[in-house]
């Protein structure tokens, strides 16, 4: 059996702790975590990338700089630490739902339909599926559809596949309540609730995709053709299956976060271990308690894994919490009156901004944590929910541009190609153009009045 290290331990600790916190008041559990959270950091600091050490530390020190300098040092550290537990949280629950999308027979089947798609419609379909699965099984859905990139011989076509893949991916965090972005934006936003946004953000997530697709065909060489593979089209006891996963999870989350109120971290970090094991049991040809056992192992033994996104989420949060301690709304409220700009002004700057930040090489974390500290929505005159609109519609696309982030970092292993190329070449032409269209999405919303 793979042995399970002690930092792996740690961070389980902390999500298990994180999760009673918000369910039950442990006054004296609540002052642990951040302890703990500090020790699975000291423990992992020297393993993690070094551009992720670098970042982490510029942000940390910063934060922590700024609020030593008013006097609040501590509380700025502490409340980093706890605005971050959540996150820890939902990094976990993803990570349960990993393993059995990577083995499932359905799953797999949905795969090979995808690569057997003729050259004229397979950059939609990959787009499409990338979509769909990402937006329940986040990045486990990419991670099985990658494999089809790897294949591919010709340069033009590894590009064209890996733009779709990404742009059908990351446009998932528009709405998908399983990504991320989304958690953070509504933590920030805590007076928006999901199902107020997500309509919007589907079809912003379309669009996205059929943006992406236009410029395909429009503007790229299509390269080599290569010949078309047979059909290979998904079987009907497959499909109904790959519904069943994909819908029943999706509705038991969303249900409990309506019903019982609860954010959508701590419902994945209740419903993802009980749901894996039972998806894993479905298929699994194995003993039921050898398969429980070898799923636990994996999944508590790759925490430890996770420490290039706990050390990103904590530098952010600490950063956030240094600049709210010396930079408040109501300075920036008087300094964007000066400016006398529209809101629709200042919600298209928002979206620029927080896109092209990421192609700085900051991940869209820290300029979305750092907006809901010291920038709230009544300072740019627009309702919450449109600011969240605004801020899920480019996280995604941020994510495309931006070098560092985990979906161009993981396909850059794919590909060969680096994550400069990726993230700047290939990506940047599309995204500006998609830029344009989801700021005129956005405010097309506004000019409704719904919110």
């Amino acid at each position: 059996m793979t042995r399970i290290s002690f930092s792996s331990w740690v961070y389980l600790v902390v999500a298990v702790l994180s999760i009673a916190v918000e369910l039950y008041p442990l006054p004296g559990v609540e002052r642990v975590i951040p302890v703990l959270i500090i020790l699975f950091l000291m423990l992992e600091f020297t393993t993690a990338p070094r551009t992720q050490q670098v970042v982490a530390v510029l942000l940390c020190s910063a934060g922590l700089a700024i609020g030593m300098i008013m006097g609040s040092g501590m509380e700025v550290m502490v409340d980093g630490l706890r605005r971050s537990q959540l996150f820890l949280v939902l990094f976990a629950a993803v990570a349960w739902l990993q393993i059995p999308a990577g083995q499932s027979p359905s799953l797999n089947a949905a795969r090979e339909t995808v690569e057997a798609q003729p050259p004229g419609r397979r950059f939609l379909v990959l787009a499409g599926a990338a979509h769909g699965l990402g937006a329940v099984l986040n990045l486990a859905g990419i991670s099985l559809l990658s494999s089809m990139i790897g294949k591919q011989e010709s340069p033009a076509i590894k590009k064209r596949l890996t733009r779709g893949l990404m742009i059908g991916f990351s446009s998932g965090s528009c709405w998908s309540p399983f990504f991320v972005g989304t958690a953070v934006i509504l933590s920030i936003l805590p007076s928006v609730r999901w199902l107020e946004v997500a309509p919007f953000g589907m079809a912003a997530g379309i669009l996205i995709i059929a943006g992406g697709w236009i410029f395909d065909r429009t503007f790229v060489d299509p390269g080599p053709r290569s010949a078309p593979a047979p059909p290979v089209p998904l079987p009907l006891p497959a499909r109904w299956r790959l519904a069943g996963v994909l819908l029943t999870l999706f509705v038991i989350v969303i249900g409990m976060v309506e019903i019982a109120g609860l954010s959508i971290p701590i419902v994945l970090g209740l419903v993802a271990p009980p749901y894996a094991l039972i998806w894993v049991l479905s298929f699994s040809e194995r003993r039921p308690s050898a398969a429980a056992a070898a799923l636990v192992t994996r999944v508590v033994g790759g925490l430890a894994g996770l420490r290039s996104e706990a050390l990103l989420f904590v530098g952010a949060n600490m950063f956030g919490a240094g600049v709210a301690s010396v930079v408040t709304p109501d300075m920036v409220g008087n300094a964007l009156s000066s400016l006398a700009w529209p809101p629709q002004v200042m919600i298209a700057c928002l979206i620029a901004g927080i896109i092209w930040i990421g192609a700085l090489g900051l991940h869209p974390v820290v300029p979305v944590v750092l907006i809901g500290q010291v920038l709230p929505p009544e300072v740019l005159g627009v309702a919450p929910e449109i600011m969240g609109l605004a801020m899920l519609t480019t996280w995604g696309l941020s994510t495309t541009v931006s070098p560092y982030s985990a979906t161009v970092l993981y396909m850059s292993r794919i590909t060969g190609a680096s994550v400069w190329t990726i993230a700047w070449r290939w990506n940047s032409p599309l995204v500006l153009i998609l830029n344009g269209m989801v700021v005129l999405g956005v405010l097309a919303v506004m000019s409704l009045n719904i919110y």
